[in-house]
């Protein structure tokens, strides 16, 4: 999944995986990606740990 221009605040989120999936994929949406917003939550719905929810969030979009 390609790198998008889009910005997530993490400092808001209490860390929980599905609440860092949502807040990517909500982000993606706001930005008119809702295509990619689908895709990524699919793919970070397969993901086996948290660390590759993670790593998959940081080569999607920009942390804050």
């Amino acid at each position: 999944m390609p790198k998008h221009d889009v910005k997530v605040q993490l400092s808001d989120l209490d860390g929980n995986v599905c609440a860092v999936i949502g807040a990517v994929a909500q982000a993606l949406r706001k930005a008119g990606l809702c295509e990619q917003a689908a895709a990524f939550k699919r793919e970070a719905l397969s993901c086996h740990t948290y660390t590759e929810v993670l790593q998959l969030c940081m080569a999607t979009v920009e942390f804050e």
